[in-house]
Protein backbone atom coordinates (compact mmCIF):
# COMPACT_ATOMS: atom_id res chain seq x y z
CA UNK A 1 0.00 0.00 0.00
CA UNK A 2 2.94 2.39 0.15
CA UNK A 3 3.21 4.96 2.93
CA UNK A 4 0.55 4.52 5.58
CA UNK A 5 0.19 6.05 9.02
CA UNK A 6 -3.25 4.59 9.82
CA UNK A 7 -3.29 2.23 12.78
CA UNK A 8 -4.47 -1.26 11.74
CA UNK A 9 -7.42 -1.17 14.19
CA UNK A 10 -8.55 2.19 12.82
CA UNK A 11 -8.26 0.84 9.27
CA UNK A 12 -10.40 -2.17 10.23
CA UNK A 13 -13.14 0.11 11.63
CA UNK A 14 -13.08 2.32 8.53
CA UNK A 15 -13.34 -0.67 6.20
CA UNK A 16 -16.13 -2.18 8.30
CA UNK A 17 -18.13 1.05 8.08
CA UNK A 18 -17.58 1.38 4.33
CA UNK A 19 -18.64 -2.23 3.78
CA UNK A 20 -21.81 -1.57 5.81
CA UNK A 21 -22.82 1.31 3.51
CA UNK A 22 -25.31 0.85 0.72
CA UNK A 23 -24.16 1.31 -2.87
CA UNK A 24 -25.92 4.69 -2.91
CA UNK A 25 -24.09 5.80 0.24
CA UNK A 26 -20.75 4.69 -1.20
CA UNK A 27 -21.48 6.49 -4.43
CA UNK A 28 -22.44 9.68 -2.57
CA UNK A 29 -19.22 9.52 -0.54
CA UNK A 30 -17.14 8.99 -3.69
CA UNK A 31 -18.94 11.84 -5.43
CA UNK A 32 -18.30 14.18 -2.49
CA UNK A 33 -14.61 13.22 -2.45
CA UNK A 34 -14.34 13.79 -6.21
CA UNK A 35 -15.98 17.22 -5.90
CA UNK A 36 -13.57 18.12 -3.10
CA UNK A 37 -10.50 17.08 -5.10
CA UNK A 38 -11.69 18.94 -8.20
CA UNK A 39 -12.40 22.08 -6.16
CA UNK A 40 -8.94 21.90 -4.57
CA UNK A 41 -7.33 21.36 -7.99
CA UNK A 42 -9.17 24.36 -9.44
CA UNK A 43 -8.06 26.48 -6.47
CA UNK A 44 -4.44 25.40 -6.90
CA UNK A 45 -4.54 26.16 -10.63
CA UNK A 46 -6.19 29.54 -9.98
CA UNK A 47 -3.41 30.38 -7.51
CA UNK A 48 -0.86 29.92 -10.30
CA UNK A 49 -2.86 32.14 -12.68
CA UNK A 50 -3.40 35.50 -10.96
CA UNK A 51 -6.03 37.57 -12.75
CA UNK A 52 -7.32 34.65 -14.82
CA UNK A 53 -11.05 34.29 -15.30
CA UNK A 54 -12.93 31.26 -14.01
CA UNK A 55 -13.27 30.08 -17.62
CA UNK A 56 -9.50 30.34 -18.18
CA UNK A 57 -8.87 28.37 -14.99
CA UNK A 58 -11.44 25.79 -16.10
CA UNK A 59 -9.74 25.39 -19.47
CA UNK A 60 -6.38 24.91 -17.76
CA UNK A 61 -7.95 22.34 -15.41
CA UNK A 62 -9.24 20.51 -18.49
CA UNK A 63 -5.75 20.51 -19.98
CA UNK A 64 -4.12 19.21 -16.79
CA UNK A 65 -6.82 16.61 -16.17
CA UNK A 66 -7.54 15.36 -19.69
CA UNK A 67 -4.48 16.34 -21.74
CA UNK A 68 -3.54 19.09 -24.15
CA UNK A 69 -5.10 17.50 -27.23
CA UNK A 70 -8.58 17.29 -25.75
CA UNK A 71 -8.24 20.72 -24.11
CA UNK A 72 -7.32 22.24 -27.50
CA UNK A 73 -10.38 20.62 -29.06
CA UNK A 74 -12.59 22.01 -26.29
CA UNK A 75 -11.07 25.48 -26.77
CA UNK A 76 -11.71 25.30 -30.53
CA UNK A 77 -15.28 24.16 -29.95
CA UNK A 78 -15.94 26.97 -27.48
CA UNK A 79 -14.40 29.55 -29.82
CA UNK A 80 -16.56 28.35 -32.74
CA UNK A 81 -19.66 28.31 -30.57
CA UNK A 82 -19.12 31.90 -29.43
CA UNK A 83 -18.95 33.26 -32.99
Amino acid sequence: MGLDDTHPRVRAVILERIRAMSYAERFAMMSDMTDFVCDQSMAAIAATMPGASRDEVGRRFCEVRYGKELADRVRAFLAARSR
